[in-house]
Formats: C-alpha cells, sequence, structure tokens
C-alpha cells in the first residue's frame, strides 16, 4: 500500500472533534473557536465576468454523512465579520455525501444566485465544476456596478451516531469592483540573438498602461527554442543548442500574471537564433579528454563528457597541427542559466574546461576581436553517482 493510499484511510479515521481547526487551506486572519475567516483580497470584474477558487477539505471527513452549505452576503466593508453568522445568508449550493455499504456518494444541490449590492447588483454563485477534485468549489461573479464587499460561508455538518454535529462554518470576504473590460493581450517586442552571443534581459511590455512594473507579475514562457528559458520574475536566458529557420523566428507564448488579482495576460515573443556561418581558417582547435585527443573543433560542432574528466582546449595558429600554440584573446563558457565564466589559459594555448558541473554549455573562442568560433559541451552526470540496491523484508 502507498504513502499517499495510507495518508487517506488515517484521515478517514480521525475523530470529529478533532478535526474543527484544519478545514479550509490558506491562513486565518481570524477565528472563533470553530470558524475560519479569509480576507482574500479584492475582484475585479468586467463584463465577462470573474472566477475564483474556494476549497474545503472534504477528504478529512469522508467517512461520515456530511452536508456543506454554501451562501453568499452583502458585507458593509471588507473588515465587517463581526456576528456573520447573523447576517442574511443565501444559500447559492448544497453538497452532500452519504455513506452506505457500497461506500461514500456526494451530491450536489444548485441553490439561488445570489444578488449583491445596490441599483446593478452583481450576481453570485457557488458550483462543482464535474472534472474537479473533491473539495474544490468554482466562486463566479458575474456583471454588477460600482463596488461593494461579498462574504462567502461554507457551512460544514456531519452527522455521527445519528446525531447531527456542526464542525464550523469556513468564510471568505472578498471585494468585489466593476471595472472595464481590457484585452488581455501584451504587446511584445520581437527579440533577436544574432550574434549567437548569450541573450538575457527582462521582457519589456509596449503597453506600460496595460501592465505597469513588471515585477507585479509572474512570468511564465512556452515554446522557447531550446536551451532557452524565462524565470518567473521574466528574466529570458540561456544557451541556445538550435538555430531557427533562415529568415524566420520562434513564436512563444508569454503569459504574464498579476499577484495581487491573479489575472493573467497572453502575449507572444519572437526570438531569432542565428546559424554558425563563420568559419576561421587561420586557426586549428582541438579538444582532448583524459589526455586523448578527440577531434578537431568547428563552429558550431558539440561533444560529450562525462562529470569530472579531464577537458582540455587546445589552440594553434595554422590551419592543422602540429601547429604553433598560440593563446587567443579569449574563452568563455556560457552555462545553460546563463552564467559566463571566463577562461584563462595553463600555458601558451591550453585552456582546461570545467566539467565539474553537469548539463549544457556553450564554449565562444574569440580569436582576434574579430573572428569567433562557438561550440558544445555536454556533461552527462558521472557513473559513480548511481547505485542500486535490493531490500528483502521479512525473514
Amino acid at each position: 500500500m502507498n504513502n499517499k493510499a495510507i495518508a487517506m484511510i488515517v484521515a478517514v479515521s480521525m475523530v470529529v472533534v478533532a478535526m474543527s481547526g484544519a478545514l479550509a487551506m490558506g491562513s486565518s486572519d481570524a477565528a472563533a473557536d470553530e470558524d475560519e475567516i479569509y480576507t482574500n483580497g479584492t475582484i475585479q470584474v468586467d463584463s465577462t465576468g470573474a472566477t475564483r477558487e474556494l476549497r474545503v477539505n472534504e477528504q478529512e471527513f469522508a467517512g461520515y454523512d456530511y452536508t456543506l452549505t454554501w451562501s453568499v452576503v452583502a458585507l458593509s466593508d471588507s473588515g465587517d465579520t463581526s456576528e456573520l453568522d447573523k447576517k442574511n445568508w443565501i444559500t447559492v449550493l448544497t453538497s452532500t455525501n452519504a455513506v452506505s455499504s457500497t461506500g461514500p456518494s456526494i451530491s450536489y444541490n444548485k441553490g439561488s444566485s445570489g444578488t449583491i449590492g445596490d441599483n446593478s447588483p452583481f450576481t453570485v454563485d457557488v458550483s462543482h465544476e464535474s472534472d474537479a477534485a473533491v473539495g474544490v468549489y468554482s466562486l463566479s461573479v458575474s456583471d454588477g456596478s460600482g463596488t461593494t464587499h461579498l462574504g462567502v460561508k461554507c457551512e460544514i455538518k456531519v452527522t455521527v451516531g445519528g446525531m447531527e454535529k456542526t464542525l464550523a462554518s469556513v468564510y471568505y470576504i472578498y471585494t468585489l469592483t466593476k471595472v472595464e473590460q481590457v484585452s488581455n493581450d501584451i504587446a511584445l517586442d520581437s527579440m533577436s540573438m544574432t550574434t549567437n552571443t548569450v541573450f538575457g534581459e527582462y521582457v519589456e511590455e509596449v503597453t506600460t498602461d496595460l501592465l505597469g512594473d513588471i515585477g507585479n507579475y509572474y512570468w511564465y514562457a512556452t515554446g522557447l527554442p531550446a536551451g532557452i528559458s524565462m524565470s518567473e520574475t521574466g528574466y529570458v536566458s540561456g544557451v541556445p543548442l538550435v538555430a531557427t529557420d533562415a529568415g524566420t523566428s520562434v513564436k512563444a507564448m508569454v503569459v504574464a500574471t498579476d499577484k495581487n488579482t491573479g489575472d493573467a495576460y497572453e502575449g507572444e515573443l519572437s526570438i531569432t537564433i542565428a546559424e554558425y556561418t563563420q568559419s576561421i581558417t587561420d586557426h586549428y582547435f582541438q579538444i582532448e579528454m583524459d589526455g586523448q585527443a578527440v577531434a578537431s573543433v568547428t563552429n558550431g560542432s558539440s561533444f560529450a563528457v562525462v562529470q569530472g574528466e579531464t577537458v582540455t582546449l587546445k589552440t594553434y595558429e595554422g590551419t592543422s597541427p602540429p601547429g604553433t600554440a598560440q593563446d587567443v584573446q579569449s574563452v568563455t563558457a556560457i552555462a545553460s542559466d546563463g552564467t559566463v565564466d571566463t577562461i584563462n589559459s595553463t600555458s601558451a594555448g591550453v585552456y582546461s574546461l570545467n566539467s565539474a558541473g553537469t548539463g549544457a554549455y556553450r564554449i565562444v573562442i574569440n580569436v582576434d576581436g574579430t573572428n569567433t568560433l562557438s561550440f558544445y559541451l555536454f556533461v552527462t552526470p558521472s557513473l559513480d553517482n548511481i547505485s542500486a540496491g535490493i531490500i528483502v523484508n521479512g525473514n
């Protein structure tokens, strides 16, 4: 039996009275003995409405008959949490679990939609989507006007030995604000990597009025070229591993999520990776691993080594060895996270490449300030770090 199955059995077997303190997910701002109150910020509602996810950990009392009653009410302000149970709540959904010899069975009964606010009120519903997990509910708010405050309550009752007991009431407090509908499209400048150097800069949006400070968002991108990634702060970096087709660019999808409201904005990011076209005719480059000559190095060539192996780059003046060993202007190693290290020669034309870390590295040889050559070094984990064992239980 796996740990997850064991955890579920333990959760079902818990004593009811011990469960009242951990019924919802989040951090409680204020609470009575059996109640949890969650102040969840502002929901901006435009003509398309707005949704939020609500959660109650129903697995904790799944072994009993229980009922969850979801209700909504208008509040005078976001801090109006006193005497919550005396408010005129509107029931919008009831979730009932009945335990029989064949196991638990949950049903969901829709109540009346809640209308919150004056004049043109907001319409509020709680629902459980057919593909949602047990305990996951959706709060939906339709178009209204102005600003008002919303209370959402989930009252939890469990029946044990024929007696019904109220475990807790969980409250979610929101401020609803009417906003104009805006296009959630980000216009992003095209980005180019035509020089094959490491690329890393903050994504700047053209329409600053839409998003404002980039630091207010979590960033995510899909479809970036191989070796390139975007951090959650919007920083794009990496070692491009494959050139894009001539004259074309890769279209990546970028998503920016507002840290405060959860609203998501989407945009396209164009990136071009130029091919390696330069040919160095008056120098010869050779890579060695553990003292053995492997091959000559050309623009865009790749080599795989095992972590910890001795890797040496040798640079010669002339078209083939044995030529005159000669230093070049610089040798740099660019890791897949964008880190750039300068490598100094240990003797004339001899450069020791670091293979202590695993991953992809692009080695850039700057011959004389004008001519540049790049190749890839892929470092795989050492076999010494891999082990296997057999564990026998019993006599």
